[in-house]
């Protein structure tokens, strides 16, 4: 009994850290400054997607076992980020 709840527990352990989706809506800047004056962002593009390393926008390339992913592109985050921080 107990080698099947352990080799269940460790089953599920193992399979659950597979692949995850990391939030990404909670982001909110610290410290910043209001100024006037302009400035633009350029526009981004996420490499490894555009070169068929990874199958999807979202999902960082990585030597990982499992995949990533973002709720959001990879280059949207990152131009987003870039412009809040």
């Amino acid at each position: 009994m107990k080698k099947n709840l352990l080799f269940c527990l460790l089953s599920i352990f193992l399979l659950s850290g597979c692949a995850v989706t990391l939030p990404t809506n909670s982001y909110t800047p610290q410290n910043y400054v209001k100024i006037s004056g302009d400035a633009t962002v350029g526009t981004f593009t996420y490499k490894p997607f555009e070169q068929g390393k990874v199958q999807k926008a979202n999902q960082m390339q990585n030597t990982a076992a499992g995949q990533i992913y973002l709720n959001m592109d990879i280059a949207a985050f990152v131009k987003r980020g870039t412009a809040l921080g």
